[in-house]
């Protein structure tokens, strides 16, 4: 199968000037033998052209995978190698309201000093801003609050969702 994995790839090169682009999420899962799977099929001709890309996408527990003896010739394949660390602090702001605005909220509803928490709580990672936001807007509902403030998310952040019924 790798051989004809091979001359698909190399037909969309040679033939239609296309590049063929393989995304790998949660790259840091594969077993050891896939990583050497993925070495071979993309091995073409002695490297003098890459005809496909391959990007791994997953957890810095990849990096160590990578640098192991047996995966030497896919790591010398790497050309770019990037680790987000998440977002800055002036990102915050309009990565919440983004998140707000395709959920179809229409109107601000954190406050500036509660972004400010949110961020620093989840030190910037996106997945646990999306989270802790998650909670904060759970925890206003409840509340009946107009807008969430840093107060709220001082108490999603650090006592979760532990609401009383409503009567």
């Amino acid at each position: 199968m790798f051989h004809q994995v091979q001359e698909r790839i190399a037909s969309l090169s040679v033939h239609k000037n296309q590049v063929p682009v393989i995304v790998v999420d949660k790259a840091q899962h594969l077993r050891h033998e896939l990583l050497h799977d993925l070495q071979m099929i993309f091995n073409f001709n002695m490297d003098s052209k890459n005809p496909a890309m391959v990007i791994l996408c997953g957890t810095p527990t990849i990096v160590p995978m990578l640098k192991i003896h047996v995966h030497e010739g896919l790591l010398e394949r790497v050309i770019v190698h990037h680790e987000f660390s998440g977002l800055e602090p002036d990102e915050a702001d309009p990565y919440i309201k983004a998140m707000l605005k395709a959920a179809g909220a229409t109107s601000p509803i954190f406050t500036p000093d509660a972004v400010t928490a949110v961020f620093e709580a989840a030190r910037g990672k996106p997945r646990l801003i999306n989270a802790l936001a998650g909670k904060c807007l759970l925890l206003g509902y409840v509340r009946e609050a107009r807008a969430i403030d840093s107060k709220i998310v001082q108490h999603a952040a650090t006592g979760g969702l532990q609401v009383p019924a409503r009567p």
